[in-house]
């Protein structure tokens, strides 16, 4: 080997230049110009959005102040409704208290003549008629208790 080769110092990556700090990007006029460019895209968007809010603030503005007006003259056509019924009022329930006082008392005269009612009294005979025959056949009814999983 020649002897100039192996004085030479072996390069690493340490060594390597880059162009890191030689340059600041802001100094290059097109970088520069595409960065207002899109500044000013997203101005431009902006702006859309904010007429578009805008004009939607505007339709919920105008429907908040229609749902006002409708329960305004809902309100005001209750309360004309109301002091026309309290006008009507005094007869009407006069009437109403009556019927219900009489339809009141002809059912207790009736419940009071007829007593226990036959068929709920059949009904209750014949229910213990046969449980008194399952006792006689199969001995007195056990409780339940839950239920077992037959496999």
């Amino acid at each position: 080997m020649p002897l100039d080769v192996r004085n030479r110092k072996i390069k690493g990556l340490a060594d390597l230049r880059t162009r890191v700090g030689r340059m600041d990007h802001l100094t290059e006029s097109y970088k520069i110009y595409l960065r207002i460019a899109s500044l000013e895209m997203e101005k431009a968007h902006r702006g859309v959005e904010h007429r578009h809010v805008s004009s939607r603030e505007a339709l919920l503005d105008r429907r908040f102040r229609e749902i006002d007006d409708e329960k305004r003259r809902l309100f005001e056509a209750m309360s004309m409704r109301d002091t026309t019924l309290k006008e009507l009022r005094p007869a009407h329930e006069e009437r109403v208290q009556k019927i219900a006082r009489q339809t009141a008392a002809k059912k207790a005269e009736r419940k009071a003549a007829e007593g226990p009612q036959p068929r709920q009294i059949a009904k209750a005979e014949e229910q213990r008629r046969r449980e008194t025959q399952a006792a006689r056949k199969r001995g007195p009814r056990q409780p339940r208790q839950g239920f077992k999983l037959r496999y």
